[in-house]
């Protein structure tokens, strides 16, 4: 009797934790969208004269010169060491000189370099 009893609150409860999403979701009734403006104007439409926005030049980034960089099979570009590049603040281009992608930086790139 007390199993029974408790896999019959169980199953209760399932039931009901799985239909409360149900019912929070909109049930996209059209009843619930506000009737729309058919009331007439007799006032002319005015046009609001607007200028287009400017856009402020961007900056063009300084990156890092002389950085090493070596190919890979892949097309993409590893950054393997600081070549004759003599900045103490790096800033590592997103592609090599010769324009390929560069996603990785060698793991002993900057060794023995002191800043």
């Amino acid at each position: 009797m007390k199993h029974r009893f408790l896999k019959i609150l169980i199953a209760s409860l399932l039931a009901l934790i799985m239909t409360l999403p149900m019912l929070a979701c909109d049930s996209g009734n059209a009843s619930d969208t506000p009737p729309a403006d058919t009331t007439a104007t007799t006032e002319a439409p005015t046009e609001e004269i607007t200028e287009a926005p400017t856009e402020a030049p961007q900056p063009t980034p300084v990156y890092t010169e002389g950085l090493e960089f070596r190919v890979e099979p892949h097309g993409e570009a590893t950054l393997i060491g600081m070549g004759t590049a003599t900045d103490t603040v790096l800033r590592i281009p997103p592609k090599d000189p010769s324009g390929h992608p560069v996603t990785l930086i060698w793991y002993d790139s900057f060794k023995g370099n002191t800043a």
